[in-house]
């Protein structure tokens, strides 16, 4: 008589995707949750991973308390500062509510604030920083009941005490796994980009520029680390062949850092024919300038038809302040330039910055006045400067009396393009800023590139287009009707989805 043999379940681990915010569900419907894959890569050989995404999953609720019915190991939870810290503690009391599975928060919050995150009831643990290997090694201490204290880049808690181990070093990208995109239903993940969906991709992270305002100063060390050319062609080829896909989004920090890996991979690209088309969202206006017509001819011809340029400011004393490291002056032929050879372009902006002036916003309007006169080719995106924790800028203001929030709540309502979380200015310009961000959205055609965005927001867009770009250059701002109709809108949305939003 044959012995039957038992069959063992793998243990399971939840990962979820917190929604960001309420702007972003209007322009992006879709999103790939890259971050979650890349961790679930170190996991699928032992464990079954299960991934939400809060994002595009409609009925994510209902999944994962069913998905908790399995008694995962642990379920992860990542976020970033602001409003996505309000969708991932709600996500964290549902666990909490429904299971006695830990809860383990990653991202880049978590990593800045290891000690005021675990300091909230429904988080247990903390991964902080580069979370692949980590989160890997605490799943297996917790799944055989092992010593965490040693993990490196863990934070937890133990008989009322907040442990913070050693900081883990940075990971070498060319030696992690593939990543499993079939947890997912690609398809369903796939935001429109020029009009076309696109596949999120990294072939980099960090940056080795010290810009006092960029998160990379303290979460990445000014560090760049990047795969190999040849790991880089290998995974689009992968991707290319195994979900029918022509259009690509690198979501690198900044991509041209080693000039000579990025021809690499451009001229590999050439090479094997593969016929797609891409958008650059980190470049600087110093690696542009640096290449020449040939680089740029091969750089089109590889499918490149979009790059994204931190400019940040119309003032050289602001980009200066910044640590920028970059002329005004290169900025207009460059944007000529990248038109010559039919790549789009955009170029971001930011208002508010400490000790910025009237005079100072002037020019930034100017500048991008010029750039969109030069080019219809090129976009523009404006955002309010608001301090991150950590960052030079954020610690010089600390010290002049500015304070960020001391629990996870009063994060929620740290919310990014908000000029009512800055104090170095009055009000009368907070209102302008305000206003000019909101303009800004307008001046140029870059909605009716973006498919996934409603198609009212497009149909209004082009409609307000020449009355966007008067108010905007000559900063009329005072009657702005279009900003009460926003905020009524944002009301609308709160009331009808049980936001609970700070309005500007």
């Amino acid at each position: 008589m044959m012995r039957k043999t038992k069959i063992t379940k793998p243990k399971t681990i939840i990962l979820i995707q917190p929604k960001v915010g309420y702007t972003e569900e209007l322009v992006y419907k879709k999103t790939m949750p890259l971050a979650l894959l890349t961790i679930a890569s170190c996991l699928i050989d032992e464990y079954e991973v299960i991934i939400i995404n809060q994002i595009t999953d409609r009925y994510w609720k209902k999944k994962l308390i069913k998905s908790l019915q399995r008694e995962p190991i642990c379920v992860g939870v990542t976020s970033m500062t602001g409003m996505q810290i309000k969708h991932a503690l709600d996500i964290s009391k549902i666990v909490k509510n429904n299971s006695k599975s830990p809860v383990v928060w990653g991202g880049i919050h978590a990593t800045l604030f290891p000690k005021q995150t675990l300091s909230n009831r429904y988080i247990d643990y903390v991964v902080k920083g580069e979370g692949e290997i980590t989160f890997r090694e605490l799943s297996d201490a917790l799944s055989k009941g092992t010593e965490i204290k040693k993990i490196k880049g863990v934070g937890f808690k133990e008989k009322g005490r907040i442990i913070i181990n050693q900081d883990r070093e940075f990971l070498d990208m060319d030696q992690l796994p593939d990543i499993p995109y079939e947890l997912i239903d690609v398809q369903q993940h796939l935001p429109s980009l020029m009009k076309k969906p696109a596949f999120f991709i990294q072939t980099s992270r960090g940056c080795p520029y010290s810009c006092t305002f960029c998160f990379n100063t303290y979460y990445n060390k000014n560090r760049w680390r990047g795969q190999n050319s040849s790991t880089v062609l290998k995974n689009i080829e992968r991707i290319v062949r195994d979900y029918d896909i022509g259009h690509f989004y690198f979501t690198d920090d900044n991509f041209f850092v080693q000039k000579k890996r990025a021809m690499e991979i451009v001229e590999g690209l050439i090479k094997r024919n593969l016929n797609i088309r891409y958008i650059i969202q980190g470049a600087r206006i110093n690696d542009i300038k640096n290449m020449s017509d040939e680089d740029l001819r091969k750089l089109r011809k590889s499918g490149c038809i979009k790059v994204v340029l931190g400019v940040e400011s119309g003032s050289q004393k602001i980009l200066d302040f910044i640590n920028k490291q970059i002329s005004l002056k290169d900025v207009v032929p460059i944007s000529k330039k990248l038109r010559k050879f039919g790549i789009y372009s955009q170029y971001n902006f930011m208002l508010g910055l400490p000790g910025e002036t009237m005079k100072d916003i002037r020019r930034t309007i100017e500048m991008t006045m010029r750039i969109i006169k030069s080019n219809p080719m090129a976009f523009v995106s404006y955002s309010i400067f608001v301090p991150y924790p950590q960052t030079p800028i954020g610690n010089l203001l600390s010290k002049k009396g500015f304070h960020f929030p001391n629990n996870l709540k009063d994060w929620v309502e740290y919310d990014y393009n908000n000029a009512q979380n800055i104090n170095w200015i009055g009000r009368k310009q907070k209102r302008k800023i305000e206003a000019l961000q909101y303009i800004s959205l307008f001046i140029d055609n870059k909605a009716k590139y973006y498919s996934d965005t409603a198609w009212w927001i497009r149909l209004f867009s082009q409609l307000y287009l020449p009355i966007a770009r008067i108010r905007f250059k000559y900063l009329l701002t005072d009657f702005h009707i279009e900003l009460v109709l926003h905020r009524l809108f944002l009301k609308m949305i709160q009331k009808n989805k049980g936001l609970k939003i700070r309005q500007k």
